[in-house]
């Protein structure tokens, strides 16, 4: 259901999105816009993304743009356990999202997926605003340090980009660019 009132169109189909200009609309996909999100860089975008996803899961998937711009993301976007039948693509390197200020905790990605399923993330850059290497090592490496043979310990899993957790299935990721992000090295 999608109704208007002056230039401004609600759609009432999707809970929680916001009012918006019928010019900016016309021809536009649903969109991280839809639920908020600003896409200037400054702007906190975590909440409408997040919204976005909890909206089309609820819906039962469909396809979410991330439009031209870059999304600032201070909080994980959470993906819980079910089926998502949901593509979130952009447009290439035009559409960024960027990791804010502070840290993501550990045990949390920028995106945290725990027990979800089908899910495509296609076709942009994520910038995990991290230009320092942690120098952090698992098992044997250089550094000396194995963590207590833990690959999931929270000094190596702080600032992840995408942190997928058990019972994940069907997860894809194409034509994705991740850049500026700090991880660690796995010896064999």
């Amino acid at each position: 259901e999608l109704y208007a009132q002056g230039t401004e169109v609600n759609m009432a189909l999707f809970a929680g999105t916001v009012a918006r200009d019928i010019e900016n609309i016309v021809g536009e996909a649903l969109s991280v816009k839809s639920y908020g999100a600003v896409g200037d860089g400054v702007t906190d975008d975590s909440t409408a993304f997040n919204n976005a996803i909890a909206a089309l899961k609820a819906y039962g998937g469909k396809s979410l743009k991330i439009p031209a711009g870059t999304y600032l993301l201070n909080n994980p976007v959470e993906f819980s356990s079910g089926n998502y039948n949901l593509t979130i693509y952009g447009e290439g390197k035009s559409s960024i999202v960027k990791r804010g200020a502070g840290n993501i905790v550990a045990g949390k990605g920028l995106f945290t997926l725990t027990g979800a399923k089908h899910i495509t993330f296609r076709d942009f850059v994520i910038d995990g605003s991290t230009t320092t290497i942690t120098r952090l090592t698992y098992g044997l490496g250089d550094s000396g340090t194995n963590f207590n043979n833990d690959p999931m310990n929270n000094k190596l899993t702080q600032n992840s980009t995408f942190y997928v957790k058990g019972g994940c299935e069907h997860i894809t990721l194409e034509n994705i660019k991740i850049k500026n992000t700090t991880g660690y090295r796995d010896w064999e």
